[in-house]
């Protein structure tokens, strides 16, 4: 307790460089907050446009797509499994039949 209360005077003893410092950490800590919200932003809209743009949030492909991604490998939906993705209703829209 003694060593706490004797840094806490030294603190003080010279007050400008005291609130030089506090100052400094102050802008610092702003400035990391400030940019940090910024690149969190910025990667949130990357995600959003992404997925507007591209694919959308899921992609049905077959295993072997991934291999090789060319359209021949993909598979076409019978109807029966495409209208029972069409019927539920988290499914806002798709890219092709």
């Amino acid at each position: 307790m003694m060593m706490l209360k004797t840094a806490w005077r030294n603190l003080w003893r010279n007050k400008r460089r005291t609130i030089i410092l506090v100052a400094a950490v102050t802008v610092g800590l702003a400035g990391i907050t400030v940019f940090m919200g910024w690149i969190n932003g910025y990667l949130e809209q990357m995600k959003e446009n992404a997925v507007s743009t591209l694919t959308g949030h899921a992609k049905l492909t077959r295993a072997e797509y991934l291999d090789n991604p060319v359209p021949t490998t993909n598979f076409a939906f019978d109807k029966g499994k495409l209208n029972a993705f069409r019927a539920r209703p988290e499914i806002a829209g798709r890219a092709r039949a």
